[in-house]
């Protein structure tokens, strides 16, 4: 406390050695340059970080949007999205008949039959499997329809024909 005392009294014997016009320019250089260094030590690191924060809210905001949108699209390509057809069991049997048909199946449907309330029971003969992979994709993706149990038999005497068993069901 005396070496604060010693040097606030040389201070001032300084000031005082000083004319008033230099006493006056010291002082108000002294007192900006405090008011200077808190501004800079406490309010803009302050100020700073608010709007640092405030970037990173509008950054995860604008991210949640894109999953948003992204997870609507991914729904929507998995078949549980809102572009998902509903099916009944009555109709499954026309929508599987007519789908099976645009593919090029048709002639390959030996046979079909209901399968409990929600399910269809086929056997297709000498199909093709790349045509028949397209056709269960866009049944699964487009009209919301599962294949509960499948079973290929390869044909040996024709490279990419198979006899296939399967049941498709309605969830």
């Amino acid at each position: 406390m005396n070496e604060l005392n010693q040097l606030k009294s040389k201070i001032q014997a300084w000031l005082d050695g000083l004319n008033p016009r230099e006493r006056r320019l010291v002082v108000g250089g002294g007192v900006f340059l405090l008011v200077f260094i808190l501004y800079q030590m406490i309010w803009a690191p302050f100020a700073n970080g608010v709007s640092d924060m405030q970037a990173k809210v509008d950054k995860q905001q604008q991210d949640l949007i894109w999953m948003q949108q992204s997870a609507q699209e991914v729904r929507s390509l998995k078949g549980g999205g809102t572009g998902r057809q509903s099916v009944r069991t009555g109709s499954l049997l026309g929508l599987i008949e007519k789908t099976a048909r645009q593919h090029g199946l048709g002639s390959s449907i030996r046979k079909v039959q209901p399968e409990g309330q929600n399910g269809v029971r086929m056997w297709l003969d000498k199909v093709s499997f790349d045509a028949t992979m397209t056709w269960l994709d866009e049944l699964q993706t487009k009209q919301g329809v599962t294949v509960s149990s499948f079973s290929a038999e390869h044909i040996a005497a024709q490279t990419g024909r198979v006899n296939i068993r399967m049941l498709v069901e309605v969830q």
